[in-house]
């Protein structure tokens, strides 16, 4: 035994004289860009998101109570997807219109798409009604079709937003022209985000279309026509294909919230996802001048000012175990992690792995045993746990003493 422990204090100075004492692993991460101030807007309530990571780069009184106006159409959208994936409908469906979502029994200064009673039309049609149109007889004739009838439809809405965790958010119709109807910026950012993560190719097959035309031809039934005739609309988000890299998502006006619009742009391979509610103006077209320059102002202060950085880390020496019966660790090291960095902080963004040692036995699968930090100066913009894979048992009694006098001498003596 004596011999035993000889070889034990003379192991020491072997191990100490060859290992690096330091738990940090640390990389920089190079590039650079411009820098520009943040903007002072006029709505009563905003927020901006990178959409990538979610992360909010800017913010205004984003938890202010504001009817969401024609923006509740894209929960509508949403429903319609889901029911698609589900399998229980099909865009190419035919979707019965009766007097119900006829144009001329909407309300007044309703948008439409101008749906008449017997008329032939594909779930997919109205659907880009909605989308661009805005169409609040749409809106009406999807819900029949999905639910059986508006009421229900409604309910389903709302149902939606709960299971999204959306406490301040409620449905009164399905149009959004009801001042009954409540959001805040916050929540609906959250709720965008989530359908765009669910739904990817709604942006490209219907909010990034920049025109619509209804009726065609093969809208008229046997017993119905067109009072109007075929009517080109163009999208009512006017920042689509006019505000560089913006394909998305809806605006909305009524008199009690302003005007209000939710973003999606991408430029550079950097996506935003946005809210602003509450531009307010004496007339609408005044109002709605004052949230597209918010918006637009909006997007250029967050392509300029940030940018989406993605990192592959190098993974640091294996991590040793001490007093158990595997050697080394096996920690769930990321691939790659995304970040959303100001551009000034760019040139100075590092990374490093901070490990828990020393790392003793036994050890539980999911335990954490340290940290990726991904940071600037003393911002840290990431730091992900570090969780074991396995279980690591601990060791017999020797080796484990054996261990704990390395640990003493490497851990606690000269530190």
């Amino acid at each position: 035994m004596k011999k035993y422990f000889l070889l034990i204090f003379l192991s020491v100075f072997i191990y100490l004289s060859c290992s690096d004492s330091s738990s940090v692993t640390e990389s920089i991460v190079n590039t650079d860009d411009i820098f520009v101030s943040k903007p002072v807007l006029l709505c009563d309530s905003a927020v901006l998101a990178d959409y990538a990571t979610g992360e909010i780069i800017y913010e205004k009184d984003s938890n202010l109570v504001i009817p969401p106006a024609s923006m509740t159409k894209l929960v509508v959208n949403y429903i319609v997807f889901k029911e698609i994936e589900r399998g229980n409908v099909s865009l190419d469906d035919s979707v019965p219109i009766d007097s119900e979502s006829d144009f001329r029994n909407q309300p007044p200064r309703s948008s439409l798409m101008f749906l008449e009673e017997g008329q032939d039309v594909t779930l997919r049609e109205c659907l880009k009604g909605l989308a661009v149109s805005s169409g609040n007889d749409a809106a009406v004739a999807v819900a029949k079709y999905i639910s059986g009838d508006v009421e229900s439809f409604i309910n389903r809405m709302n149902l939606e937003m709960k299971n999204l965790g959306l406490e301040k958010t409620e449905f009164a119709d399905t149009s959004g022209y009801s001042e009954k109807n409540r959001t805040t910026a916050g929540e609906f950012l959250k709720f965008i985000i989530s359908y765009l993560d669910s739904f990817p190719g709604s942006i490209a097959d219907f909010h990034s279309l920049k025109s619509f035309s209804y009726p065609v031809e093969n809208n008229y039934g046997v017993n119905s026509g067109s009072v109007h005739g075929t009517i080109v609309q163009y999208n009512h988000n006017e920042l689509v294909g006019r505000v560089d890299g913006v394909d998305g998502l809806k605006t909305g006006y009524i008199d009690e919230s302003g005007f209000n619009v939710s973003l999606s742009a991408e430029r550079d391979g950097m996506r935003l996802a946005g809210v602003i509610m509450g531009s307010r103006a004496d007339t609408p077209k005044e109002a709605r001048k004052r949230g597209i320059l918010d918006a637009s102002v909006l997007l250029e202060y967050g392509f300029s000012s940030f940018k989406t950085v993605e990192i592959n880390p190098e993974l640091p020496e294996p991590v040793k175990v001490w007093k158990g019966n595997k050697k080394y660790a096996d920690l769930d090291y990321p691939d790659s992690v995304k970040v959303t960095v100001p551009v000034r902080k760019l040139d100075s963004l590092m990374y490093c792995f901070e490990i828990s040692e020393p790392l003793t036995a036994p050890l539980a699968k999911g335990s954490s045993a340290g940290v990726l930090k991904i940071y600037s100066g003393d911002k840290v913009f990431e730091s992900i746990q570090l969780k074991v894979l396995n279980d690591i048992e601990k060791a017999g009694f020797i080796k484990a003493a054996a261990d704990e006098v390395l640990i003493f001498f490497k851990y606690r003596l000269f530190h």
